[in-house]
């Protein structure tokens, strides 16, 4: 699928939607799909069907740790020599070097999940065939980073995951949107409820992501992209999802 002439959306595993991404430093991956077999997948993509050298992968960015979206990025950057960029708060639980819980030696997406919700979400992994071996990023970015070219800044998202993160460009008004809001359809929607890490603070994500004004093109992490051509609104999500802060009274 074609975003505009700098975009390209790809489903090369079962896991997270991967985004092919044209700056003026390179080719960006925007994360990796869940098995280490779609690096090869992607590269056969930008050789062929972009007619670009795979060295001009040059980053690979990652809206958060989950295996389902970070599963190929070692794969890739073996194959091309890119750097890996995450969060800086979501690098120890790349890197398994924080606590997180196991289920059939799978790590949970969040801590604390009830033994029902681990047999599930380690179920998905395994279904994925997902890759989560501990992965050493080689770059950790903040809000506001713009690590290849001005066009694009990262915009700290946390709720799903600590480091939760997206990419904006306020010359397209395009945002990669990560895990922190889904395409159902028509309808915007927030992770289901147990994959929601702090749901007071992907409440104050979608806030900040309501400042940003018109999104023509919102990019999340699963099922599809959709053209959105609006503002995003907040409230009817907080009546359904009960997505609100605690004696919030300056909601948009």
């Amino acid at each position: 699928m074609i975003i505009d002439e700098v975009i390209r959306v790809i489903r090369p595993s079962r896991g997270s939607l991967v985004y092919i991404l044209k700056t003026e430093m390179g080719l960006v991956i925007v994360d990796t799909g869940s098995e280490t077999r779609a690096a090869s997948i992607l590269i056969d993509y930008v050789r062929n069907r972009l007619h670009e050298n795979p060295d001009k992968i040059r980053y690979i960015f990652l809206t958060h740790w989950h295996g389902d979206h970070s599963g190929a990025a070692a794969k890739i950057r073996e194959l091309t020599g890119a750097q890996i960029i995450c969060h800086q708060d979501d690098s120890r639980l790349l890197t398994g070097k924080t606590e997180i819980d196991f289920f059939w030696e799978k790590p949970m997406p969040r801590s604390g999940l009830n033994p029902l919700m681990q047999l599930v979400c380690a179920a998905g992994y395994r279904l994925m065939k997902a890759n989560t071996d501990s992965l050493q990023p080689d770059l950790l970015v903040e809000e506001g980073a713009t690590p290849f070219g001005e066009e694009w800044r990262v915009i700290h998202l946390p709720g799903h995951t600590p480091g939760s993160c997206g990419l904006w460009s306020s010359r397209r008004r395009i945002l990669f949107a990560g895990d922190t809001m889904l395409c159902a359809g028509k309808r915007i929607i927030p992770p289901v409820p147990f994959l929601i890490q702090d749901t007071e603070k992907l409440y104050e994500s979608w806030c900040k992501l309501n400042r940003l004004g018109e999104i023509n093109w919102i990019l999340p992490g699963h099922f599809s992209p959709m053209r959105w051509n609006q503002r995003l609104r907040i409230l009817p999500v907080v009546e359904k999802y009960g997505l609100h802060r605690k004696d919030d009274k300056d909601r948009p």
